[in-house]
């Protein structure tokens, strides 16, 4: 329904916390940055450092239950983003 709605592709990937982090380093320190996702979705708090590009969402709050959702710094939609994580608060509670 979002995806229509939007007229837009979901891609989603599964990952254990650990290799998450690691993925993301290492497209960090690559020159191919714009495969960064735009949001991360986690069972649990990160323990990343503050320099990290990711940023807390308060969709959860104060609550901050699972899943927890982190937005990059630099996402290039940022507007479309909010949208997706409202879609996805909104349904979560329906269920």
């Amino acid at each position: 329904a979002f995806e229509v709605r939007e007229g837009i592709t979901l891609e989603t990937s599964t990952l254990q916390i650990e290799k998450m982090e690691s993925a993301l380093k290492i497209i960090l320190q690559s020159k191919a940055q714009e495969f960064l996702p735009d949001l991360v979705f986690l069972k649990q708090k990160a323990s990343w450092p503050p320099s990290f590009p990711y940023v807390l969402v308060d969709a959860n709050a104060p609550e901050h239950s699972p899943p927890l959702i982190y937005q990059a710094k630099g996402n290039a939609f940022p507007n479309l983003s909010k949208r997706l994580i409202r879609f996805l608060t909104q349904n979560k509670k329906a269920d």
